[in-house]
């Protein structure tokens, strides 16, 4: 019962993780996903690298959810992203 607890957290979570990554295909989703104007064309880059990131950890949260061999790594890179974060 528990695995399919912590299976779900983490399809949840990587599923956040991925939503983001729409923002590489051009800046208007950029704007859409954030409601910020990305004038800026080093911001519009970074803005687009952290999409790519967080799809890569999206990924790999996605994984982690049908492996549990790689879990624990996934739990703690998922808290040391939000940690950044805060």
């Amino acid at each position: 019962m528990n695995d399919y607890i912590v299976s779900t957290m983490l399809l949840v979570v990587a599923f956040i993780y991925l939503l983001p990554l729409v923002g590489v295909l051009s800046s208007q989703q950029l704007i859409k996903l954030y409601g910020l104007s990305f004038t800026e064309p080093n911001l519009l880059v970074l803005m687009r690298h952290r999409a790519v990131l967080f799809g890569m950890l999206g990924v790999f949260l996605g994984y982690a959810a049908f492996v549990p061999k790689v879990q624990t790594i996934a739990f703690v890179a998922g808290l040391i992203s939000v940690l950044s974060f805060l």
